[in-house]
């Protein structure tokens, strides 16, 4: 299969294209810029005390509870940054704005999915 776009033998697509890859890498690169993964320690030591006081960490309940966790403060960060775009607290001119609606990482589209998504893990969690 070549660089061109079309199916497999199977009828699966077989889109090969190089930009097409590409802008898949910095869609995931923006919406993980915009969860603001650098705040998950929020998230996670809450779940590593508690599973730390009960002395045993059995594997499946913790991680289930820890991507419940970063799902939680994912909805947290992206509702907050969607609230302050929109009442004009964040704007491009503040000094360190993290906000990545503002920055025009992401439109308000994009971040309603991410709650959205966010929200449903979540909710399995």
């Amino acid at each position: 299969v070549g660089l061109s776009s079309g199916t497999d033998s199977r009828g699966r697509s077989a889109d090969r294209n190089p930009r097409s890859v590409t802008r898949r890498r910095s869609d995931v690169k923006r919406f993980w810029e915009a969860t603001r993964p650098y705040s998950f320690t929020a998230a996670l030591v809450p779940v590593l005390l508690g599973f730390a006081a009960t002395r045993t960490i059995p594997v499946g309940p913790f991680l289930v509870v820890l991507v419940g966790a970063i799902s939680a403060q994912t909805i947290a960060n992206v509702v907050n940054d969607l609230y302050d775009a929109r009442t004009g607290l964040d704007r491009p001119d503040n000094a360190g704005a993290m906000n990545a609606l503002v920055r025009g990482i992401v439109s308000e589209k994009e971040a309603r999915a991410i709650v959205l998504v966010a929200s449903a893990i979540a909710l399995v969690c």
